[in-house]
């Protein structure tokens, strides 16, 4: 057995944060004395901190993600300008694309090249009037192309 299957099988695979007291999710621990905060294969995020190069590589992921999610709702994404191609990666890298996709009108006015209406909707979401300067960012760019 290599060290890289003693440690998977001892300290077990977990792709979501735990606490190691108690091995729930960190947000459902209830015990009295908090363990670390653990991800992976026993990673302590408190003892070990990411690299800028593993921070770089989770990015590149993140991205390739919002990527497929944001192509995935848009079926004109590859006509679009990459300036809103990447507009809606931003966006979708934000929130995930259960959320984007409730975005009906955005999509809407997006099939119909309306990018003024648009960007209207971008602004007028939830994530518009609380990550302002983000959003209004964003909504310029979706009207400029």
């Amino acid at each position: 057995m290599d060290i890289e299957e003693l440690l998977r099988k001892d300290e077990a695979v977990r792709p979501t944060p735990y606490l190691d007291c108690c091995s729930k999710g960190w947000r459902e621990c209830c015990c009295e004395v908090k363990g670390n905060l653990t991800v992976g294969v026993g990673r302590n995020l408190d003892a070990v901190p990411f690299t800028d190069t593993e921070i770089s590589m989770m990015l590149s992921l993140d991205i390739s993600r919002a990527i497929e999610a944001a192509r995935s709702l848009c079926s004109i994404y590859d006509k679009l300008s990459r300036p809103r191609q990447v507009v809606l990666i931003s966006m979708a890298f934000n929130m995930g694309k259960t959320k984007l996709a409730k975005f009906v009108r955005m999509w809407s006015a997006i099939h119909l090249e309306d990018f003024e209406t648009a960007a209207d909707e971008i602004l007028d979401s939830r994530a518009g009037k609380k990550i302002v300067k983000r959003y209004e960012r964003l909504a310029e760019m979706m009207r400029k192309g």
